[in-house]
């Protein structure tokens, strides 16, 4: 995701703890629709570090099976590092579009 998405977040969050009954709302749905986007990012991160390391089918199931045992921490943890990414670019996509 783009890193500018990280201020929109920030944003979101500030109308969250400042806002009115109705800005409230309308920045959880925010919050929310941005962060199921920045989970699969998460875990498209997760998955490139899998395959860097070269671990087995197997090992990789039990790992996904890990993260579904976890649920909402497993959700929180994948997001987060989905938002890390856009921001830091810990997988090098900038460097390599730019060339």
């Amino acid at each position: 995701m783009p890193y500018y998405y990280v201020y929109i977040t920030g944003a979101l969050i500030l109308l969250r703890l400042v806002g009115t009954e109705l800005i409230r709302v309308f920045a959880d749905n925010g919050i929310l629709y941005i962060g199921f986007f920045y989970a699969v990012f998460g875990f498209s991160v997760i998955d490139y570090y899998l395959k860097k390391i070269r671990l087995s089918l197997f090992l990789k199931i039990l790992f996904y099976i890990g993260f579904v045992f976890l649920q909402l921490p497993g959700l929180l943890l994948a997001a987060m590092i989905g938002l890390f990414d856009s921001y830091f670019d810990f997988r090098r996509v900038r460097a390599r579009i730019i060339g």
